[in-house]
């Protein structure tokens, strides 16, 4: 069990990083719907490095919150629900990134809708999962 200001710290963290993983989503979106390259560079100089410290933060700090609270266990049905959706927004959130990085250097087309579409669909099943904890 962690002290109470411990587990307040590792909290503020984890919810952090969904926030930087959410807004990043947001930029992702705005950049596919913008499609102009010229912008690209600057902007993904911080999406990238951002959409990477997002979903580390969400996975390292809920795994350690679920390790030292007691009222939980990592193998709870909805804690392994969100691993594997972070997989997943990972999974497309690399494919994201990749794809603007090419983008911005003047290397193929935007990446594909279905990307943004199922990295949104994981990051938005993983925040209901975070929010309303099924099976819990």
């Amino acid at each position: 069990m962690i002290p109470p200001r411990m587990y307040d710290t590792l909290l503020f963290l984890h919810v952090l990083g969904a926030f930087i993983l959410v807004a990043m989503l947001g930029v992702y979106w705005a950049m596919y719907a913008a499609g102009a390259p010229g912008w690209l560079a600057p902007l993904g100089t911080i999406a990238f490095p951002l959409w990477g410290v997002g979903s580390i933060s969400v996975l390292v700090f809920g795994i350690w919150l679920a390790f030292d609270v007691s009222v939980y266990d990592p193998w709870d049905g909805w804690i392994v629900l969100a691993i594997v959706l972070w997989l997943v927004q990972g999974a497309f959130g690399s494919k994201l990134s990749q794809g603007y990085k090419n983008l911005a250097v003047g290397v193929g087309g935007r990446p594909a809708l279905s990307a943004h579409l199922i990295a949104s669909g994981a990051v938005l099943l993983l925040l209901i999962d975070m929010v309303w904890k099924p099976g819990a």
